[in-house]
């Protein structure tokens, strides 16, 4: 009922104050922006990733969780849709941390207090699962496997993504004032697609 109907993609971190206001301008509810830092999972627990993809039987699902180009963000809070089932979030202060959805967890073969190194641009991160959750992907919001605790990835190259609720109709004075604004940003219209 409330799900976003536009997303927003392409855009750089210092646009989104930008992209907010016209977002907002448009009459658009529910906005939300998040941070994507692009990441490439380098082990888990000391062994390469590229090893545990060539072990199991599952040569599918797990083989692409463990050597595709991943999207970390993180967040100070948890959104509604996002319950945490095992763990505790961001409860380690000695180690920066991570919260997997648990299917994806289960896949990848991580568990509370594995150990991920993942490469952002040549600079690797180590990672501490400190908590699994169930994510109702059903709600149609902006929704991650992999949520970093805040702090840790602030300085790594990223982007933002957004997603809004927009009246019917507005849609293309929307793209149009984007496209004067920001035109390097993408409006995804979901009553379109």
């Amino acid at each position: 009922k409330n799900a976003p109907n536009v997303f927003l993609v392409d855009m750089q971190t210092s646009q989104w104050p930008r992209v907010r206001k016209v977002l907002e301008d448009a009459g658009a509810t529910e906005i939300r922006g998040v941070p994507i830092v692009n990441a490439r999972l380098v082990s888990i627990d000391g062994v390469a990733a590229a090893e545990l993809a060539k072990q199991g039987t599952d040569e599918g699902r797990r083989k692409w969780i463990l050597t595709r180009e991943q999207n970390l963000t993180y967040f100070d809070a948890l959104p509604k849709d996002n319950v945490v089932v095992l763990g505790k979030l961001w409860s380690d202060p000695a180690h920066p941390e991570i919260s997997i959805e648990q299917d994806f967890a289960k896949d990848m073969g991580a568990r509370i207090g594995s150990k991920l190194v993942y490469d952002v641009q040549g600079v690797p991160f180590e990672l501490t699962v400190t908590s699994l959750r169930t994510v109702d992907w059903k709600s149609f919001g902006i929704n991650f496997f992999l949520v970093v605790e805040p702090g840790v990835l602030d300085r790594a190259p990223q982007m933002r993504v957004a997603a809004a609720r927009l009246l019917a109709g507005r849609e293309q004075a929307l793209q149009d004032r984007l496209a004067a604004e920001v035109p390097n940003v993408t409006l995804l219209k979901v009553r379109e697609i």
